[in-house]
């Protein structure tokens, strides 16, 4: 019982420490601390594995991010992800829909690389793989408090620029032309919701670009983006314990807060929340999986990319 209250202790401690250090990140990055030298580059794998854009002329006419929630270790996709990134390509005519970027860092690496800490997060990434733990929560922890950071009005603006210039070096390798007016949309995923939001201010604004933004099964804060984005689909279900948890921590969405940008732009038509049925957040029943059935007959994965296809493929 002893080594257990230890291990618990130390538990406790290291999530304390890990929130604590949060920010430290995106300080140094905006200070000039991390070095961008492209020996140190992450080899993304979003950039390297599609198409590059043969002209401008030829550009795609939608561009589709998809960011992934806090599970999330470095550019690998998630196979139940790759399904719906697979579907929404399928659904695009000349549209491109781009996966593998991590946005829970300002760095152009991952957890895993270029780090001193990268031993760590192997060994977690191995501890998670060969036999899921508490301990290996700590990777959901990591990541989760970096959508704190996005969140938090002192940091938020730093870390979502430092988001939003990786955003744009990966459209630009697909050839996206600023001012081309050219649709973006941004789709994030439980906490990647929060950080595709707090991005999409900037994006819009350096790129002279309609950019979208989808949630599904968000964690979102009451961004500064929602006085501007051309619009937010928060998409959830009612068995989503934790996107309903977000909305119980942050009294900004609640609908007494009638001052709130969340809830002025409900009322600006700039925010459309849509039920997609009882979903839950992850794994079997979830919004990816492709064995489920919704009562129309269409698996929970088909549901959510028609919905996200409607979305997109929206004026």
């Amino acid at each position: 019982m002893d080594f257990v209250g230890s291990l618990l202790t130390i538990f406790l401690l290291a999530l304390v420490v890990i929130l604590v250090v949060a920010p430290f990140e995106s300080l140094k990055w905006w200070a000039g601390w991390v070095s961008d030298d492209p020996d140190t580059r992450s080899e993304s794998k979003t950039t390297q594995a599609l198409p590059m854009s043969a002209s401008y002329a030829e550009q795609p006419d939608q561009y589709v991010i998809f960011l992934p929630g806090v599970g999330v270790m470095g550019t690998e996709v998630d196979s139940w992800e790759q399904s719906l990134v697979d579907l929404l390509q399928g659904g695009l005519d000349t549209g491109v829909v781009l996966a593998g970027l991590f946005p829970f860092t300002v760095r152009d690496d991952t957890l895993t690389e270029h780090r001193r800490t990268a031993w760590f997060w192997r060994w977690l990434a191995h501890v998670r793989e060969t036999r899921p733990s508490l301990i290996a929560r700590l990777i959901d922890w990591r990541n989760l408090t970096q959508v704190f950071v996005s969140m938090d009005p002192r940091y938020g603006p730093i870390y979502n620029k430092g988001v939003e210039e990786k955003l744009a070096a990966v459209l630009d390798d697909q050839g996206y032309l600023a001012g081309s007016a050219r649709p973006i949309t941004l789709i994030g995923y439980s906490g990647g919701a929060q950080i595709a939001l707090g991005a999409s201010l900037y994006l819009a604004h350096d790129l002279r670009a309609p950019v979208k933004v989808i949630s599904l099964g968000g964690v979102l804060g009451d961004d500064p983006a929602l006085a501007s984005v051309k619009h937010l689909y928060h998409l959830w279900g009612t068995n989503d314990l934790e996107s309903r948890m977000a909305t119980a921590v942050v009294p900004a969405r609640w609908k007494i807060a009638t001052r709130s940008l969340w809830n002025r732009a409900i009322v600006a038509h700039r925010l459309t929340q849509e039920c997609l049925g009882a979903m839950q957040h992850t794994g079997p029943k979830g919004y990816l999986d492709a064995k489920t059935m919704a009562p129309d007959g269409r698996s929970y994965l088909e549901v959510t990319a028609s919905a996200m296809l409607r979305v997109i493929l929206c004026p």
